[in-house]
């Protein structure tokens, strides 16, 4: 039996694609520990899920994927660009693969903005970011905003 190259490269190629892929969207999807029961100082706020927001939104331009949330399915999304527009509710933000999501900021969104907590406002146009959010039907709202540090 006679090993085509061309048959070769493309399998080992695929194989590659594959295990990136998996490698990126595997730790997104994983559940979370539960919390252990010692209790946070005051202020300290729960860190861990801008860390988890770093983390899984710096692998990809953008993504989507359905998980288990409180017993319901529920549509995550993430997206990395640069804002194109602001407004009292809402950012608007292009990845680099030319794909434009409009985010819905509410109450609920936390914003960082070089390393500090950050209010909506401090959000402008051109501000590379990373958001982190839900989707329902095309409407998308933020969890998470991150404007990292500037090297």
């Amino acid at each position: 039996m006679r090993v085509d190259i061309k048959t070769t490269t493309a399998v080992v190629t695929a194989t590659g694609l594959l295990g990136a892929g998996l490698y990126a969207a595997v730790p997104a999807l994983a559940t979370t520990p539960e919390r252990s029961p010692v209790a946070a100082a005051p202020g300290d706020g729960d860190r861990r899920p801008l860390e988890r927001l770093r983390n899984r939104a710096g692998r990809g331009v953008r993504g989507e994927a359905v998980v288990r949330r409180d017993g319901r399915f529920v549509t995550v999304a993430w997206q990395n660009g640069e804002i194109t527009a602001v407004s009292a509710g809402s950012v608007t933000v292009r990845s680099a693969d030319g794909v434009t999501w409009q985010w819905t900021l509410d109450s609920g969104t936390r914003i960082r903005k070089n390393g500090d907590k950050a209010a909506a406002s401090a959000l402008a146009k051109g501000d590379r970011v990373k958001v982190v959010g839900t989707r329902a039907g095309t409407a998308r709202t933020a969890e998470g905003v991150i404007v990292p540090r500037r090297s």
